[in-house]
């Protein structure tokens, strides 16, 4: 939880009176370098804890699929996103696709 990244606690969950519920982002901390990667969505968006899915036969560190549920309470629905991270771009959470899923239907996105 970064509180440093504007998250507007008190317009999405008024009854948390501005508290900070555990993710508002995702991280990608590399333990070589010291350098820390932030995936923010934006200041209404909150994210449930990411389930990870290895690579095939990769050993490379943080290579591997990330899916994410994305709550986004501007638009009042939910985003499921498979995240395809990759250490040494200028972001490594970056999408070569995106698959989101609104409730309304199911679209894809390409870098």
């Amino acid at each position: 939880m970064d509180p440093h990244l504007g998250t507007d606690f008190a317009a999405i969950a008024p009854i948390m009176s501005g508290r900070y519920p555990p993710y508002n982002s995702l991280a990608h901390y590399d333990e070589s370098t010291g350098k820390t990667e932030v995936y923010f969505l934006g200041r209404t968006h909150l994210m449930q804890e990411p389930g990870f899915i290895p690579r095939a036969s990769s050993t490379e560190e943080g290579d591997r699929y990330l899916m994410e549920l994305i709550n986004n309470y501007r638009t009042l629905s939910s985003e499921l996103r498979l995240l395809s991270p990759r250490p040494g771009r200028s972001s490594c959470f970056l999408s070569d696709t995106e698959l989101v899923c609104t409730g309304n239907g199911l679209t894809t996105t390409s870098e």
